[in-house]
């Protein structure tokens, strides 16, 4: 419980500040730093060796979800039409976010049990890196702006 406050708390500042983050840096490097960030997090906290270290360490929640959640809805944004907008971010939640997580969790417990938490959160580092990994590629690519799609 407390791990959980401390990784709320920590997003608030973040969370509030995220216009002027977007505005300065973009969305694409944001959702990068934060899968980035969020991998560095896992491997410190699997490296932790007391719990209120890994608790003290919730707190680098700044730099993973607090950025990568409104980066996400901004990046959806961009990339679906206006028409879509609302079913798209319906579906990504309910699928990325929702059951993602109801999964992510179950699995998390039986990979942890197996090979214990220090594994599960290297495992869950190396998912990050791999999803930055992708965005990167992926952000290399043009994005198609509503104008061009407009005009299509």
């Amino acid at each position: 419980g407390l791990a959980y406050f401390v990784m709320a708390a920590s997003e608030i500042p973040t969370m509030s500040n995220y216009n002027r983050l977007e505005r300065r840096f973009g969305t694409m490097p944001l959702l990068v730093f934060s899968m980035v960030g969020h991998g560095l997090r896992s491997i410190a906290v699997g490296l932790a060796g007391s719990a209120p270290l890994a608790i003290a360490l919730m707190f680098t929640q700044i730099i993973g979800w607090a950025i990568a959640l409104p980066a996400y809805m901004s990046y959806i944004g961009q990339v679906v039409d206006r028409r879509y907008l609302s079913t798209a971010v319906l579906v990504s939640f309910a699928l990325g976010m929702s059951l993602g997580q109801i999964v992510g969790n179950a699995a998390a417990g039986y990979i942890a049990e197996g090979i214990g938490i220090a594994g599960m959160m290297f495992i869950t580092s190396a998912f990050a890196f791999l999803a930055a990994a992708i965005m990167i590629v992926y952000g290399l690519v043009p994005l198609k702006t509503q104008s061009s799609k407009e005009e299509s």
